[in-house]
């Protein structure tokens, strides 16, 4: 289900030294604002299980947050523009 979207704008500091010439958004800046969010809903993530960087995202794209929660295990994905960005497995209490 979708949870919510964020964009980290193209001025983010962590942008210019990663990379110059072809800056893309760190995977923790990423993270950071998933957890950002599940927290602005009430859901405390209390560990990363794990989590996988298939695409590079830019600064000013739109990135759609999905969370989908089975028995003791919560997954999310992150999209752009429909493309997978990330997945990974969550804890949360």
């Amino acid at each position: 289900m979708l949870i919510d979207s964020f964009t980290i704008p193209a001025t983010h500091p962590s942008l210019a030294g990663h990379f110059p010439g072809n800056p893309i958004i760190p995977g923790v800046v990423i993270l950071d604002h998933l957890l950002s969010i599940l927290n602005s809903k009430g859901v405390e993530v209390t560990s990363f299980t794990h989590a996988k960087f298939v695409k590079s995202a830019k600064g000013g794209q739109k990135i759609d947050l999905e969370v989908e929660h089975c028995s003791d295990i919560t997954n999310f994905k992150l999209r752009h523009a429909g493309e997978l960005i990330a997945y990974g497995e969550i804890t949360i209490t």
